[in-house]
């Protein structure tokens, strides 16, 4: 279990703490690699608090607590797991991009980049929600 809280963004409150779930191993790859730690940095919760609500919509729209709870985990799982494969580059830029689905928005583009301690550093989110 690894605690990644930053201060001052609303919803980094709500992600207190981020499981680290095991997985099995891929087929490129022939033995389990350890995870590279992820970290979330403030202007990723500032943009996350920009695009979703503090509370859930009386319509379903989710809010910036739930997205961390029920989308982030796997997304940071991705991003941990195999960070080279599951980001393509940027040409001409040094950060690179998860493009996934999640359970409660249709579409996220997840920047981040590697630090020079091999950890993976989120820097900003780009969400379209089902009701877009």
């Amino acid at each position: 279990m690894q605690a990644y809280c930053t201060t001052g963004a609303k919803s980094s409150q709500a992600l207190a703490v981020v499981l680290r779930r095991g997985r099995s191993n891929s087929l490129h790859v022939s033995a389990p690699m350890a995870d590279r730690p992820v970290r979330f940095l403030p202007q990723f919760f500032d943009e996350l608090d920009s695009q979703l609500a503090a509370e859930r919509g009386f319509d379903g729209t989710p809010s910036a607590a739930d997205f961390l709870l029920y989308d982030l985990p796997r997304m940071r799982d991705r991003l941990a797991s195999d960070f080279e494969h599951n980001t393509p580059e940027v040409r001409g830029a040094e950060f690179r991009v998860l493009i996934c689905s999640g359970i409660l928005v249709r579409a996220v583009t997840i920047y981040a980049y590697l630090d020079p301690d091999d950890a993976v550093a989120v820097l900003a989110i780009d969400i379209q929600s089902t009701t877009d």
